[in-house]
């Protein structure tokens, strides 16, 4: 019995602990909210549900239907911020002199887009990532329509819009976006003909996920022939597990802050800087599903997946960089895939100042015996140089080759982003001298004392362009081809047009 109570006691020593790190953690919390600035009129999510409202359901909409959708949302979208508008400043992407010029400037930045070229080869479908827009495919899908290819460039509900409607939106949603565009394109194209999914971020685990579906669907869904990912968060790190409580918390009286994990000034037109706990609770629930179902593929399933190609930065601070690998590209069978690494700049001068967290995933797949994927590692050509060259070793390979390339390190560029891979140097928004008389996010670079500025200093020291995307642009369309019949492309009666009226497409 002494024995009985001696246990007992410590039992409930152990439960007042664990209560009271579960309390002290969300105090932490509390004040780390509090500090954050004002939740504004973009941030609330009666608003974003009365005015930028998304679909529930897909199962009985077209892809007219879904564009329609879209022309009316952004229609009230405009009138909104022209009426509540007038005391944002002028550059803020909500102020009504920002929001007019981009909205003139660039139409369809945020919005679906649908591009047919006069002699289509196949079709493709274009899935962005959380938090961001359809601006974030604009190359790649270019690079894709100069190749023949129709382009759907499909904006996820939720998306391009106000940053508290992923407040509303759940993982399902997007799931059933991605399922309402592949079927839309699918009907678009011969039987010849290929379709692609490519997939940025949340967007690859969209698409990994819809491609499951397909194989599990007994011939319903189109399975596609190739999956482009960029930066694909197939996992995500196991504290988003945790997101949901976090967000319980915020449902209290007082605690709307809780709901938000940044709450920064939006300055970016095409991204929200402010990001929801909800999202990252979506995420992971999302990419939880899309492991099982993974693992639950049949021997014939994972010999019918498609060609993959996969491109990740070794440092990438948004998902874990061997996810892909560890996540996907290991649990395929007899699938033709390749993985592109962009290593950081390991110039002798410059590498004592970085912290190297990508060397040891490189060095854990060079080691291995056999690799069941091509592996290329893009990364200087030597210690001394900022020449840039690409390493790779081929599936059932030990040996590796190397080829050089044109290309080289910027000046001031240590490594590149999760958010970077996408975008051109010349990109209007990213890059750098970009078009128009105004800074680009990438140009955007204030000194001062620390602690004076209100936009973290590490949202503009991040990387928001690819100095290597020719590369990254010359591995894909090689995949491309290699999916794409020789034969005569089909005409198409109408030439180049997109879904809605004629806008810019720069």
């Amino acid at each position: 019995m002494q024995h009985r109570n001696f246990i007992w006691r410590w039992l409930i020593r152990a439960a007042w602990g664990v209560t009271g790190v579960v309390l002290t953690a969300v105090y932490l919390y509390y004040l780390r909210a509090q500090a954050l600035p004002d939740l504004q009129f973009w941030h609330q999510q009666d608003l974003a549900a009365a005015v930028v409202p998304e679909p529930e359901n897909f199962r009985n909409m077209s892809l007219d239907d879904y564009l329609a959708h879209e022309e009316n949302m952004f229609s009230k979208l405009d009138a909104t911020i022209v009426q509540i508008a007038a005391d944002v400043p002028g550059w803020h992407r909500y102020g009504a002199t920002a929001y007019s010029i981009y909205r003139q400037g660039w139409p369809e930045g945020n919005r679906s887009q649908l591009r047919t070229p006069e002699y289509k080869r196949g079709v493709a479908v274009l899935v962005h990532g959380l938090s961001d827009s359809t601006h974030s495919m604009r190359a790649v899908a270019g690079s894709l329509y100069t190749e023949g290819y129709e382009t759907l460039n499909l904006r996820m509900p939720g998306h391009g819009t106000l940053p508290g409607a992923l407040l509303n939106t759940r993982w399902q949603q997007f799931r059933g976006a991605t399922r309402l565009g592949v079927q839309a394109m699918d009907q678009r194209r011969d039987a010849s003909q290929p379709l692609i999914l490519v997939g940025y971020s949340n967007g690859a685990a969209l698409a990994v996920d819809y491609t499951v579906d397909a194989l599990r669907s007994g011939g319903d869904m189109p399975v596609p022939q190739l999956l482009v990912l960029l930066s694909p968060a197939i996992r995500v790190a196991p504290v988003a597990a945790y997101a949901n409580i976090q967000r319980w918390f915020s449902e209290l009286p007082g605690m709307e802050k809780l709901g938000w994990t940044d709450v920064v000034a939006e300055f970016d037109p095409f991204k929200y800087n402010s990001f929801p706990v909800k999202a990252g609770e979506e995420i992971y629930q999302l990419t939880s599903r899309l492991q099982r179902r993974l693992n639950t593929l049949t021997q014939e399933q994972r010999q019918r997946f498609p060609r993959v190609i996969a491109f990740q930065s070794v440092l990438d601070s948004t998902i874990p960089a061997d996810g892909v690998v560890s996540g996907l590209l290991d649990k395929l069978a007899d699938t033709p895939a390749e993985m592109v690494y962009f290593d950081i700049n390991r110039n002798a001068s410059l590498l004592p100042l970085l912290v190297d967290s990508g060397r040891p995933l490189l060095q854990a797949l060079s080691s291995r015996p056999e690799l069941g994927f091509d592996l290329t590692i893009v990364g200087n050509a030597n210690d001394y140089s900022t020449e840039v060259s690409a390493r790779t070793r081929r599936r059932g390979e030990v040996t590796w080759s190397e080829q050089a390339t044109d290309l080289h390190w910027p000046r001031d560029v240590y490594s590149l982003s999760h958010v970077a891979l996408p975008f051109t140097v010349d990109d209007p928004i990213y890059g750098i001298n970009g078009q128009g008389a105004t800074a680009t996010v990438s140009e955007i670079w204030l000194k001062g004392e620390q602690g004076g500025l209100a936009i973290p200093l590490a949202l503009l020291a991040r990387q928001r362009f690819n100095p290597f995307f020719a590369y990254l642009e010359e591995r894909m369309l090689a995949a491309v081809a290699a999916v794409t019949p020789s034969a005569t492309p089909s005409a198409t009666p109408s030439g180049p047009t997109t879904a809605t009226p004629a806008r810019r497409q720069d």
